[in-house]
C-alpha cells in the first residue's frame, strides 16, 4: 500500500473499499502531529529506537527512572518535535537520529525544546535563534548553541569543555564564583591557540573570549570585567 514519507500515513487508492475509513486515520495522525502528547517510558539506560508509531506524536514527554545515561533515536525522516524530559536520575538524555551520525541534543532534566530532525541531524530551534546563556556549577559540556557560559566555582573547581569549532563562531566563558580554578578544555582534537592545551581562569569575574579560528583551533583573549 502507498504511504506517505514521513507519517507513513497509508494513501487512498482508486476504487478503494471504505476510503472514509483511511481518510479518518489520515486525520487522526496528522492531529496526533500537530498536538498531542506522549508519555514515553525511557528508564534504564543505554540507547532506545523509537517506533513509527511513537513519532507522530508532537509532544514526547520522556519519564522514568535513567541509570545510566540514555539515548533516544527517531527514524531518519523529516520530523518536527516538542521534547520534555521528565525522567528522575542523575544522567544525561540524547536525542538524535537513529544510528547517530548526526547532531543530536542534550536534554537536561526538567527542560523543554523544540526540534526539527531532518533525518540526519537534530536542530534545537529555539536556541537556534538565541543568544543561549548557560549558568553551570560543575563540570559541563558546552552544546553547540551556547553564546556566554558563567561557571560558578564556588563549591569547587570543575571543567567546561568546548564544542568542536565552527569559523567565526563566539563563546564567552566567565568565572562568577569565587577565586578557585575553572577550566575550559578543549573538545576532541580541537586546539586552542594552536596547542593541545587547556585555559584556566583562578579570579572571579575573569572571562576568556573565544574564537573559532579555523575548523579545529580556537583563538583566546582574556578579558576582565569591569
Amino acid at each position: 500500500m502507498p504511504q506517505s514519507p514521513y507519517l507513513l500515513y497509508e494513501h487512498i487508492v482508486q476504487g478503494q473499499f471504505q476510503a472514509e475509513v483511511v481518510a479518518n486515520q489520515f486525520a487522526d495522525i496528522l492531529e496526533r502531529k500537530l498536538v498531542n502528547k506522549s508519555d514515553i517510558n525511557v528508564a534504564g539506560s543505554g540507547t532506545m529506537v523509537l517506533t513509527d508509531n511513537q513519532v507522530r506524536d508532537f509532544h514526547l514527554n520522556f519519564s522514568g527512572a535513567i541509570t545510566g545515561n540514555r539515548v533516544v533515536e527517531v527514524p531518519a525522516r523529516n520530523m518536527p518535535f516538542l521534547l520534555e524530559n521528565s525522567t528522575t536520575g542523575a544522567f544525561t538524555v540524547t536525542f538524535q537520529v537513529e544510528g547517530g551520525a548526526g547532531n543530536s541534543l542534550e536534554l537536561g532534566r526538567g527542560y523543554k525544546a523544540w526540534v526539527w530532525s531532518n533525518g540526519t541531524n537534530v536542530f534545537d530551534l529555539q536556541r537556534e535563534q538565541t543568544e543561549y546563556v548557560s549558568d553551570v556549577a560543575a563540570t559541563y559540556t558546552a552544546t553547540p548553541y551556547d553564546r556566554i557560559i558563567n561557571g560558578d566555582t564556588s563549591g569547587g573547581a570543575f571543567t567546561i569543555t568546548l564544542p568542536a569549532v565552527v569559523p567565526g563562531k563566539n563563546i564567552l566563558v566567565t568565572s562568577v564564583g569565587a577565586a578557585t580554578t575553572l577550566t575550559i578544555a578543549r573538545g576532541g582534537s580541537d586546539t586552542i591557540k594552536g596547542v593541545s592545551t587547556s585555559i584556566t581562569i583562578g579570579t572571579q569575574w575573569q572571562a576568556v573570549l573565544f574564537v573559532g579560528e579555523s575548523a579545529t583551533n580556537w583563538l583566546a583573549f582574556r578579558l576582565t570585567v569591569a
